[in-house]
């Protein structure tokens, strides 16, 4: 039983710092995201725009509201794109 116990409170302490290091990650790249939302140009914020109030009209006239899939998908294109150059 004592091999167990120290097992698990092992994988406990693991999972604690796993967590500590996931939320550190996503506050590092959340910060760059902003630092780098500054230097974007205004032309390709109002192109942004555009893009979305098109994807909104879109899925107002099909009648149903964008699923997080969607829009999870529609973000992972955009970063995709924007970091191959070809966003604009």
């Amino acid at each position: 039983m004592q091999i167990v116990a120290a097992t698990v409170d092992s994988m406990r302490g693991n999972r604690v710092g796993g967590q500590l290091w996931a939320f550190v990650y996503l506050a590092v790249r959340q910060l760059f995201e902003l630092v780098l939302l500054f230097f974007r140009s205004g032309q390709s914020k109002v192109v942004e725009l555009l893009a979305l109030r098109h994807e909104v009209e879109v899925l107002r006239a099909r009648g149903r509201r964008p699923s997080c899939a969607d829009s999870t998908k529609k973000a992972t294109r955009s970063r995709i794109d924007s970091s191959l150059g070809r966003g604009a």
